[in-house]
């Protein structure tokens, strides 16, 4: 088996030529001169990264900056129109029945509460009444034998 069959992995970053030399050695026993040419495309190469990584998170920044000013002009104009629409539409039946709606929700949330409460005591009970299942069998068995 051939060392290019399974060369090590790479380190998550190559920030030095030294990092990159000692890689080249681990994959290709090889040893590269500091001042090898071929050391420039490495630098060239990161450079170009970086500058592309800076105008990226201009980019980024600049789209959050559009999107977030949107997002806000977009939302105050909502606001807008349902004011509007509130004003224009609520008359004093259409709040009455609103009203209405809101105490019979309220109300539909105390019985829920109240049945939720009331489960948990047929449970308990039922459990109760289990035990005492088993102890009445119990002392059944027990005169019987």
């Amino acid at each position: 088996m051939s060392v290019l069959d399974t060369p090590p992995p790479p380190p998550l970053t190559m920030d030095s030529l030294e990092e990159l030399r000692a890689y080249l050695w681990k994959v290709h026993q090889v040893t590269v001169d500091q001042n090898d040419p071929i050391l420039m495309l490495h630098t060239i190469h990161k450079v170009a990264l970086d500058e592309y990584a800076r105008l990226l998170d201009g980019h980024k920044r600049q789209l959050s900056e559009n999107v977030e000013k949107i997002t806000k002009d977009l939302c105050d104009e909502v606001r807008l129109i349902i004011g509007d629409l509130e004003a224009d539409a609520l008359n004093d039946a259409v709040r009455e029945r609103l009203a209405t709606i809101h105490e019979a929700e309220r109300l539909s949330g105390k019985t829920l509460a109240h049945l939720k409460q009331t489960l948990k005591a047929q449970r308990l009970l039922t459990l109760i009444n289990f035990a005492a299942l088993g102890c009445a069998l119990g002392v059944l068995s027990v005169l019987v034998i």
